[in-house]
């Protein structure tokens, strides 16, 4: 139980203490080549219910944004959101870590979601990477998800997508 809970605990932080697009990492793919979309369909993979719909809303809006309109199917791309998670041992830190700290002793656990964002042109059966975004997470008890970070997530999309899609105007 204590395993299950863990991780889905640690999940709701995702980038809820991220507050400034500063916190979050944006590791972009500089061999993807920059395309124009008018139309998209988006999956959601292997990402938790209460994270999905924050994720989604906020890419949503960095493509509309540049032009792109949402479709049920038979968009020009398809773009997916995929989830994962690095968790870390105390003292343990990723080469991206900017606070370069342990864990405090408050603190329970240290980890890393990642959402990467693939897109496969229509006619094509391989998804490419344009990039992610990340941050670093350490987890203490009663910490709860701050709703202004979904500001900081929509930036980071808009920065990952600035090197890729060209608007449609």
């Amino acid at each position: 139980m204590i395993r299950t809970c863990l991780p889905i605990c640690a999940l709701a932080l995702m980038f809820g203490c991220a507050s400034r697009a500063s916190d979050i990492d944006v590791d972009a793919n500089p061999q993807q080549p920059r395309i124009t979309v008018d139309t998209y369909t988006l999956v959601v993979e292997d990402m938790p219910a209460f994270l999905a719909p924050i994720m989604r809303d906020a890419l949503v809006g960095a493509l509309a944004a540049r032009g792109a309109t949402e479709v049920a199917d038979g968009g020009d791309v398809e773009f997916r959101l995929v989830f994962t998670q690095l968790s870390l041992l105390a003292g343990e830190l990723p080469p991206s870590d900017r606070s370069e700290s342990t864990l405090s002793p408050e603190e329970t656990t240290r980890f890393v979601p990642r959402v990467e964002l693939l897109v496969r042109v229509r006619g094509t059966a391989t998804p490419q990477r344009i990039g992610a975004i990340s941050r670093v997470h350490s987890v203490s008890a009663g910490v709860y998800m701050h709703p202004r970070a979904s500001i900081a997530i929509r930036h980071a999309f808009d920065v990952l997508l600035a090197g890729f899609l060209a608007s449609a105007d």
